[in-house]
């Protein structure tokens, strides 16, 4: 495990390895002497080419034993930002192959984390977030610490078929993200099985939007959706949507999804009053192809938005300094 741990800690711009100690005897995969700012440590690494949540704190504990005076280290390509806050609660630190390392120990503290590259999250074998299983997952992220039942998932993930749920959750559990447990099924790991989906979600096709221009402010039109009660469903999303939540991002368009999509454009025009435009749009309609906006959906100060998971992508999407909000909604729901 040598020549990963070495390539992973070359890659940390703060630290600079002197080298490695026989570390056999311990149980641990290496133990390597850095300068890091002047200062010389000894970390205890142990490299994981996949880190299953369920067998953190047993690895915690193990590392934290073996480790003697040196600084224990969890390593591994990837790790998941809710596995990240787990091991930095244990105080226990991190290493990945991205650049980033959080040590405390020893009179230091150093934390370096880099954003994940698209396409970079490991890939579950098989197609296990399509269509239908893909709307278990976003049920089950409305409520990662909850325990869930078959009818329940079936309900709340819009499915028709109960049996389309069990194939789901069958290759979930598979894959490490969902454990069977008394009475239903439960995530180990939120942040892990949200990292998965969203790079999923990333690797398909968005939405299509179709731009429209109000001469209200959306502050009003955002008003108007207070209490909305229609034969046509509404749902806000992006900075707009966010902004419900936390005024972390000023919103300067909104961003609404319509369902049912065929009525997107005459509803937008007739009721709403708004003007097609190419250019200039403050209101951008998104034409979903199926009911994944719809899964989670609630009311938040009477305004009805999307459910959490569906939000953090379609903030995803957006881009630019929507990031920002993402990382603060993750920490604020455990995700």
């Amino acid at each position: 495990m040598h020549t990963q741990i070495e390539e992973a800690l070359r890659n940390v711009q703060a630290v600079h390895l002197i080298g490695f100690e026989p570390a056999e005897a311990r149980g641990i995969d290496a133990i390597a002497r850095v300068d890091v700012n002047g200062h010389r440590l000894r970390l205890a690494l142990e490299w994981r080419n996949t880190l299953d949540p369920r067998n953190i704190e047993r690895l915690t504990q193990e590392l934290g034993k073996a480790a003697g005076n040196a600084i224990p280290v969890i390593a591994a390509r990837y790790i998941a930002p809710s596995v990240k806050r787990r091991l930095e609660e244990a105080r226990v630190g991190w290493l990945d192959s991205l650049g980033g390392i959080h040590l405390e120990g020893a009179g230091t503290l150093i934390h370096v984390d880099r954003p994940t590259p698209r396409g970079y999250v490991p890939r579950p074998r098989g197609n296990i977030f399509g269509s239908a299983a893909g709307r278990v997952v976003q049920a089950l992220l409305e409520d990662p610490s909850g325990s869930f039942d078959l009818e329940r998932l079936r309900r709340d993930a819009i499915v028709t078929a109960a049996s389309t749920v069990s194939r789901a959750l069958s290759s979930l559990v598979d894959a490490g993200y969902v454990t069977r447990v008394e009475g239903g099924w439960t995530v180990p790991d939120g942040g892990a099985l949200l990292d998965a989906w969203l790079d999923a979600g990333l690797r398909k096709a968005g939405p299509r939007r179709v731009g429209f221009f109000s001469r209200e402010p959306i502050t009003k039109i955002r008003q108007r959706l207070t209490g909305w009660t229609s034969d046509v469903e509404l749902l806000l999303t992006g900075p707009s949507a966010a902004e419900m939540y936390r005024p972390l991002l000023p919103a300067t368009s909104l961003d609404i999804y319509v369902f049912p999509p065929a009525l997107s454009a005459s509803f937008a025009e007739r009721t709403m009053s708004l003007i097609p435009t190419e250019s200039a749009a403050n209101v951008d309609l998104w034409i979903a192809t199926n009911d994944s906006p719809r899964v989670g959906r609630s009311l938040v100060h009477d305004v009805p938005i999307v459910g959490r998971a569906q939000l953090l992508l379609d903030l995803t999407r957006t881009g630019g300094r929507s990031k920002q909000v993402v990382e603060e909604l993750r920490r604020e729901w455990d995700l």
